[in-house]
């Protein structure tokens, strides 16, 4: 008697637990879809660099060029560390 009511104490914790698991799932892939995409972000961030970078060559300010192109290749460095840990 006390092995039956053990062993169904056992499916019972196994189901529960299998059944969180499950939830648990669904939830995250559920909510994955609002969460942004970091490579989009800094693809985004890079190009607007650049463009700053450009619109101050433009205008003549030599040290801003130089400051917002060393910021864009940071910003590339932190892209592609993201691309070789996805890939």
């Amino acid at each position: 008697m006390f092995y039956l009511l053990q062993s169904t104490l056992i499916d019972y914790c196994a189901c529960y637990v299998m059944a969180y698991i499950h939830l648990k799932i669904q939830v995250t892939i559920m909510f994955s879809f609002f969460k942004k995409d970091p490579l989009k972000q800094l693809n985004k961030q890079y190009s607007a660099k650049l463009e700053q970078a450009m619109f101050s060559q433009r205008n003549g300010d030599i040290k801003g060029y130089s400051q917002l192109t060393f910021e864009a290749e940071q910003i590339l460095d932190k892209i592609k560390t993201l691309e070789n840990k996805i890939t």
